[in-house]
């Protein structure tokens, strides 16, 4: 009996396909307890899941690594190993949705809120992910920015994408592509 003709072997295969399909899939929902807060107190926003986007934009997603979340990434902006929990929220207001990026971090038992991309109508929402320190060009080529640390990228997949780092204290902004 070969592999592919093995009863247990086929169950274990099919197995592992739903397993993998509903990781990618699920909600995600595992939040440190900064934003399980800060969602409590602002119970209006959502945060963005898998669900929530376009099926194109979805295909697009799950070749993402498996553990990101569209609406919700840790990310260490300064270097210290501390990390901040950044949130893509989405709202429906009159038939139209309004989405904004908000960074999240304790700091002396407070819960401070930084809003890197203000509330606004969008056709369909967007993603934020992570990324790792370098360098990052406008979409023109006219500035290239040197980012040390991690930095967030808030992205309108295939359209346009901005990319938030921190610097002297400040988010700044670079927009990667248009």
């Amino acid at each position: 009996m070969t592999f592919w003709t093995n009863p247990k072997a086929i169950l274990l295969v099919a197995s592992l396909v739903g397993f993998c399909s509903s990781a990618v899939a699920a909600p995600c929902s595992d939040y440190p307890p900064e934003v399980t807060a800060y969602l409590h107190a602002n119970p209006t926003w959502s945060v963005v899941q898998f669900s929530d986007l376009l099926k194109d934009d979805q295909a697009l997603w799950k070749q993402s690594p498996p553990a990101q979340c569209p609406g919700f990434s840790q990310v260490d902006f300064d270097g210290t190993g501390l990390k901040y929990s950044a949130l893509a929220l989405f709202q429906k207001a009159k038939g139209k949705l309004i989405e904004k990026v908000v960074v999240l971090r304790r700091e002396q038992g407070r819960i401070h809120e930084h809003t890197v991309f203000a509330a606004g109508k969008v056709p369909y929402l967007c993603v934020i992910w992570k990324a790792g320190p370098g360098k990052a060009r406008d979409w023109e080529g006219a500035k290239e920015v040197v980012i040390p640390y991690e930095s967030l990228v808030y992205e309108q997949m295939e359209a346009w994408a901005y990319q938030f780092y921190l610097l002297r204290g400040k988010f700044k902004y670079v927009q990667i592509s248009g």
